[in-house]
């Protein structure tokens, strides 16, 4: 799938900015960039949910979760889960998802009498077992304590082997750890490339407006903080 000259407004406000890329048929990409730049509003625009100026070629089979999601009916986990159909691709593969993400213990109850934490595990399987050529997850760790970030983490490493995950993190060390593209998104512009190529102290001092450091491990993996 590939995108050309994709520009959308709001009103005379310009919010992307003839952006372009190529979202290659397996692995992870990460969207990282500072709050309001267009990060969410880039994925909306590429799920075909709200207009846009420009070109999306190779369009593909895609699920797309917010960052904010709301049950408005009583509808038990079992059976919002049994919506998606049992017939993906990858053997096994709903059976690794309901076990890493603990949806045994959630199943009986109804969502909305559920935690917040456990509403996303939820959302989440639901999502990961579509079968579907492209993921876009946006802040899928919201809400999520730290085993279940790594379960997830884990889980989406598994899936870039058969079909493309696209997630909205603010995290660097994930993007930079868990991650074959990065897009950082600028004012003016998409930067992709490997999280090496693209998260740099040059790029991301300019970005965000604040120092960030950039440290290695004795072993020579790099990890940020500002």
């Amino acid at each position: 799938m590939k995108f050309k000259n994709i520009k959308i407004k709001q009103g005379q406000k310009v919010i992307i900015n003839e952006y372009s890329g190529t979202i290659p048929t397996t692995g992870i990409i990460s969207v990282v960039g500072p709050n309001g730049i267009g990060k969410t509003t880039l994925l909306k625009a590429l799920a075909g949910l709200i207009p846009y100026e420009g070109v999306i070629l190779d369009q593909a089979t895609l699920t797309y979760l917010p960052q904010k999601n709301r049950f408005y009916d009583a509808i038990k986990v079992d059976e919002f889960l049994g919506l998606v159909p049992t017939n993906h691709p990858q053997a096994g593969w709903r059976k690794q998802v309901f076990k890493q993400l603990d949806i045994a213990d959630l199943q009986g109850k109804n969502v909305n009498t559920l935690s917040g934490g456990q509403q996303q595990r939820v959302w989440l399987a639901f999502s990961l077992i579509q079968s579907k050529s492209i993921l876009m997850l946006d802040e899928p760790l919201t809400y999520l304590d730290l085993k279940y970030q790594q379960r997830f983490l884990s889980l989406i490493s598994t899936a870039s082997q058969f079909c493309t995950i696209i997630q909205i993190v603010h995290d660097l060390n994930i993007a930079n750890q868990y991650s074959d593209i990065v897009w950082l998104l600028t004012v003016k512009t998409l930067l992709a490339g490997t999280p090496t190529q693209v998260l740099t102290a040059t790029n991301l001092n300019i970005v965000f407006a604040t120092t960030v450091k950039i440290h290695r491990t004795s072993a020579g993996q790099r990890w940020f903080s500002v």
